[in-house]
Formats: structure tokens, sequence, C-alpha cells
């Protein structure tokens, strides 16, 4: 009679749940701790499609709550609309009031429905989705220009003189200052409060679900 060794069966099961799990549980899990992963799954399955969220209806309460709100918004998922100062990201206030109200930025949604259609992250549909305005000639150039500022903003962020080099490799018919003005309206960019020391150029700090990567 054969018998499976109790850690070959353990391994065999932690497999099996790996299998069974999505592209974004696994995403998640990657790259955060398992209690935040299993917060911000809740929270997109709970919440899908939402663009206004009142701190009444996020659905977690004390400590708990706390710590997602900050974790939700480190990540740009939940944005406060409260400012200290201007529109950017960096600007907004997350004061834990129970009157608090938050926004989902726009391209939120449209990567995690890709994500749970394809399991993969595809900056083009992200684009398609995102900015359907925009022609199959446009979206192939905008989703090669986001695609190299990614590439070369580790830390999320870039100034715009960086974005200008691209653009002229790329060529546009488009403005950059219209294709940057999409980026931000849809929620895909944010301008930065500061600008460069050394060209007094402006910085912008892109999405960080745009950074995800499928495991």
């Amino acid at each position: 009679m054969n018998v499976t060794p109790a850690y070959t069966q353990k391994f065999k099961n932690e497999e099996d749940q790996l299998a069974e799990k999505t592209a974004l549980e696994k995403i998640l899990d990657k790259s955060f701790s398992r209690h935040d992963a299993r917060l911000l799954f809740n929270f997109f399955t709970t919440h899908a499609g939402r663009e206004i969220i009142a701190d009444k209806e996020i659905g977690f309460t004390g400590a708990e709550k706390r710590e997602f709100l900050l974790t939700a918004y480190k990540e740009r998922i939940l944005v406060p609309l409260k400012s200290v100062k201007g529109p950017a990201w960096e600007d907004k206030l997350v004061d834990f009031s129970d009157g608090g109200i938050y926004f989902v930025p726009s391209v939120v949604w449209p990567v995690i429905e890709i994500l749970n259609q394809e399991n993969r992250i595809c900056i083009n549909r992200i684009i398609k989705k995102t900015i359907p305005e925009l022609s199959i000639e446009d979206i192939t150039s905008v989703s090669q220009l986001l695609d190299t500022i990614i590439i070369h903003s580790p830390h999320f962020i870039f100034e715009v003189g960086l974005l200008k080099l691209f653009y002229d490799q790329i060529g546009f018919i488009q403005g950059l200052h219209d294709i940057i003005d999409l980026f931000v309206i849809r929620g895909m960019m944010s301008p930065c409060p500061r600008k460069s020391l050394i060209t007094g150029l402006s910085w912008y700090e892109i999405h960080p679900v745009l950074f995800w990567t499928t495991p």
C-alpha cells in the first residue's frame, strides 16, 4: 500500500490551492502581506465598479479599517476627495473620519476586469478600455509610450522631460499635453506638487496598478 508522506500531501494541497487562485489573488499575494492581500481582494470583489465610496461603506472596522485605508491610499486604490492643498494624489488627506469620501481612479477597474478575463496585465487592453475614444493607431502609440515610461520609472514617478524624450521618439499626431491630460483625467497619472530642482520641470506619478505583473 502506497502512503503519501504528510509533508508531500501538504505541498500538494498548497499547489492545488495556488492553482485555484485567480490572477488577481496571485498578484496581491505576491505584492502584499497575506493580511493586506485579503483586505484588498475583499474590497475589489465587494465594491467592483464603484467610483465613489463613503467611509461607512468600506466594510471594515477598527484597526483593520485603518490598515486597509492606509494600504489602499498608498496604492492609490482609494484616494480621498479631501485635500490639504491641491488636486495631486500626494495632496489628499486620509483623516479616518466617518464622513470621509473616497474615489477610485478610473484605471483601477479596467485593470481588475482584464486580470479576471485574461489572467494577465496588458497595457494595450488597459489603454483601450480606459481611453476608448482613441483610434487603433493612437492606442498602439500611447501604449508604447506608457510601457516605456513605466520601465524608466521604478519609483512610480518621472520628470515630464523624460516623457517628452520618449514622445518625440515614437511620434504622435496628438500633442504631448493632450496625452498627459488624458492620463491624468483617467486616473493613470497624477501631477506631483514638487518640480525638478535641476530643470524646473514637473514630475508625475504613475498609478501603481500599472506596475503589477502576473507571477
